[in-house]
Order: C-alpha cells, then structure tokens, then sequence
C-alpha cells in the first residue's frame, strides 16, 4: 500500500496483512509521517477520493472484497496543510 503525504511531498509504502485492521495502517501510517492525528485531517483513496477513516474498522482483506480502493494508494493531507 502506499500512501502521499500531501502536506510534505513524502511518499511511504506500507507492508500489511489481509488480516490486518485498516486502522492499523492507518496508525502505521501515522508513526511512518511522524504526525499526530487530528480530528481534520483527511485520509482518501487516490483514485476516487472516498474516505479512508470510516473503513477504519474492517480487516484489508474486506476493505479490498468491498471494492474500496482497489489500488491500495491514499492520500493524507493533514488538517492544518495541504490543498
């Protein structure tokens, strides 16, 4: 999975089981961008912009059965920054 940080122009790429909860990319994530989450931010799925945060609570593998980003690229842009 990789995911833009919009805010800083970093790119990270994140390895994660099927079995794996989405908020633990997402908390991944996080750590990886060295951020605290705030309560504006936003998390989309690159291709068609749907939020990511409200998927938090399925495993990959429903997240990607639902059809949910099927590319696996998001994009964070952090409350304060970004576009």
């Amino acid at each position: 999975m990789t995911v833009d940080n919009r805010d800083s122009g970093d790119t990270i790429r994140l390895r994660r089981q099927v079995t794996d909860l989405v908020e633990s990319v997402i908390v991944a994530m996080y750590e990886e961008f060295r951020r605290s989450r705030d309560p504006e931010d936003r998390l989309t799925c690159r291709h068609d912009g749907q939020d990511v945060f409200q998927f938090a609570s399925l495993t990959m593998e429903e997240y990607l059965r639902q059809g949910h980003c099927r590319d696996l690229h998001w994009s964070f842009v952090g409350g304060t920054g970004g576009a």
